[in-house]
């Protein structure tokens, strides 16, 4: 199912707009499914339109507040506006004969609603921060659970706010692996990730690209079993990124594994 889009266009007058609602109907109080009819715009303000129905059945009633209007191409479903107020004509119990209604409209929110409706990091795992896209951001990148998807989530000026999602290599079954960890491992300045995979135990480098993108796996290490709570840093002081681990089920912390020449060893 492909999500209805946000216009960004403002409606102009004499288009035509298809209005839903659950609300009253000539005939019933409370119906039980959805009914559509078509709105012409009448009027366009700085934060409202004017509609009237394109025949004596187009009402909006009690009910209907809330709803939405749609603007209908060959190509795509914009939602344009939201139902405000109605004078009701034909609604069951009103004597009224207008049919008129004023809209709220959206586009000038559309900006507004990305920015607070969008997805944030959720029941993942394996998650990892690091600046995987050069901005000097802190992203995150982490492992959806149901999917095996690794989603990338690029950091903005705003504290705790993510970008939009996009996803890693989606060639990839990233619940095969564990332990994923973030450092420059690869001999340049970009953002790498390491990864044990858990069938063969053995710890893969995939390389950042430096645009939140990384590359084809390249092995690090083998005989990584017993080896947790993977954690990268400078510890030995010579400009490197290591990694250190626990050793499981000794709970001691495991050799320092120490980067060099693209690899980690």
């Amino acid at each position: 199912m492909t999500p209805i889009s946000w216009s960004s266009a403002a409606p102009t007058a004499q288009e035509v707009l298809r209005v839903t609602g659950y609300g009253r109907t000539a005939t019933e109080w409370v119906p039980d499914r959805l009914h559509t009819a078509t709105f012409t715009v009448a009027d366009v303000a700085a934060t409202t339109i004017e509609v009237t129905g394109t025949s004596a059945a187009a009402t909006i009633c009690k009910g209907d507040g809330g709803g939405p209007a749609f603007r209908e191409t060959e190509s795509r479903v914009e939602l344009v506006a939201l139902n405000n107020t109605s004078w009701q004509g034909g609604c069951l119990g009103e004597t009224d004969t207008r049919t008129d209604a004023t809209q709220t409209r959206l586009d000038e929110l559309a900006d507004w609603f990305q920015e607070t409706t969008r997805l944030q990091p959720y029941a993942l795992t394996n998650t990892v921060a690091g600046e995987f896209t050069g901005d000097s951001r802190d992203d995150l990148m982490a492992v959806e659970p149901g999917t095996g998807k690794l989603w990338l989530y690029p950091g903005t000026t705003t504290d705790r706010l993510w970008d939009d999602r996009i996803q890693i290599r989606p060639d990839v079954t990233w619940t095969d692996y564990r332990e994923l960890v973030a450092g420059q491992f690869g001999g340049d300045a970009n953002e790498d990730l390491l990864a044990i995979e858990i069938a063969t135990e053995k710890l893969w480098l995939f390389p950042g690209d430096g645009a939140g993108g990384l590359g084809q796996r390249v092995q690090a290490g083998s005989g990584w079993q017993g080896k947790i709570d993977l954690v990268a840093g400078q510890f030995n002081r010579d400009g490197h990124d290591d990694i250190a681990a626990i050793r499981s089920p000794t709970e001691q912390t495991a050799d320092v594994a120490r980067k060099r020449r693209r690899r980690v060893q």
